[in-house]
């Protein structure tokens, strides 16, 4: 049973405040304070907002904890460094009277960090018995959770079962654009349309990232149901790391991505022996973040609107105006278009993709005899 705890922290006004509120709710332990100097509140102000910004104070704390002078840090979590040294784990995420009642932060004329006033506790890793003490005070226990799942390409009966199993248990649902929203009425969680599409946007990333957050800070289970695949071209790393640096649990489940659909459902292979051997992921815009990797095949997602500049690029950059191409649109639905045919041929003959279309290009098309066939 641990009676003895040695804790380092900073040495400012409202953090010793927060600390010995803490440290009150355990009447049964001794506490050793080491209390460090404080840095200008010029740097604490700018933290308000900033959550890149990294308090000098951590590298000095992380320095005690794995040298063994501290056995915990208290800190004010918006100062937290993301990620945290791989040798230290976050314990506990406190709320604290003093912070609450606190007229310094009512007054700021800016918005807040979203965990102004909370403190972390820190510790080596795997400590159990640290982890138990503290536990009780640790308001993580009241958060929900985000699953960040793959729809598939848009053919319900593409879905894992997994993503069905979350769905089914989901108090709330934020759902993309590229998906039948019918098919979620099966559901009993409430169902938000946060679908974004080249030039109509029904709420910006950042709009997203927050009322995920906010959901998860009321306890919900919370989905949110992107097209394709969480990972590839979905934003999945921006929402993860917006809501982990939050104190967030965030779970993905993978889904069937639009190039492996396509690819099944025109029985046109990604890689294929003797042919190509390795394949690569693209975007298809903006016309400045378009790539040339040097892969056999090469996959290019939401590039209708850039169809024409895409192959313009390829053939500037040495692959044939023979090289095969194929363009998907509504891969796996009803309403699947596939046209094949050539680079030169989409500039000479002014070829026009419709949204959402994913472009194929390499030689893997005509394996199986498909160039013009699937016109």
């Amino acid at each position: 049973m641990i009676k003895k705890v040695k804790i380092f922290s900073r040495k400012n006004d409202l953090t010793v405040k927060q600390v010995k509120e803490v440290l009150g709710c355990f009447k049964e332990i001794t506490f050793e304070t080491d209390f460090a100097e404080a840095y200008k509140d010029e740097f604490d102000s700018r933290l308000l907002a900033d959550s890149r910004s990294q308090h000098p104070l951590m590298q000095e704390f992380v320095g005690a904890l794995l040298g063994n002078s501290a056995d915990i840090v208290i800190h004010p979590a918006k100062e937290l460094p993301y990620p945290l040294n791989d040798e230290l784990e976050v314990i506990a995420l406190t709320d604290t009277l003093v912070s609450k009642n606190s007229g310094k932060l009512k007054e700021t004329p800016f918005e807040t960090h979203p965990l102004q006033g909370n403190l972390v506790v820190i510790t080596k890793r795997n400590n159990e018995p640290l982890r138990k003490l503290f536990r009780k005070i640790d308001i993580r226990k009241n958060f929900g959770k985000v699953y960040l799942a793959g729809f598939g390409p848009g053919d319900p009966e593409l879905m894992t079962i997994k993503t069905d199993r979350v769905l089914s248990e989901a108090d709330i649902i934020f759902y993309d654009d590229l998906l039948d929203s019918s098919c979620l009425k099966k559901y009993s969680g409430e169902e938000i349309y946060v679908g974004k599409r080249k030039g109509k946007h029904s709420k910006n990333q950042d709009e997203i990232n927050r009322i995920l957050y906010e959901a998860a800070l009321k306890g919900l289970k919370v989905v949110r149901l992107k097209g394709g695949d969480a990972m590839i071209f979905g934003r999945g790393g921006e929402e993860i790391n917006y809501l982990r640096q939050r104190f967030i649990d965030v779970e993905v489940i993978p889904g069937v991505t639009s190039a492996i659909a396509a690819a099944a459902e025109t029985l046109i292979p990604l890689t294929h022996r003797g042919v190509a051997s390795s394949v690569a992921f693209c975007t298809g815009h903006p016309e400045n973040k378009i790539r040339i990797p040097d892969a056999d095949t090469l996959v290019y997602y939401m590039g209708a609107s850039s169809l024409k500049i895409i192959a313009e690029k390829l053939m500037r950059n040495g692959l044939s105006g023979d090289t095969p191409t194929a363009v998907i649109r509504n891969a796996s639905l009803p309403s699947q278009q596939v046209l094949t045919t050539t680079l030169k041929k989409i500039v000479t003959d002014n070829i026009v993709a419709e949204s959402p279309s994913l472009i194929i290009v390499g030689d893997t098309i005509k394996v199986n005899n498909y160039v013009g066939e699937l016109l």
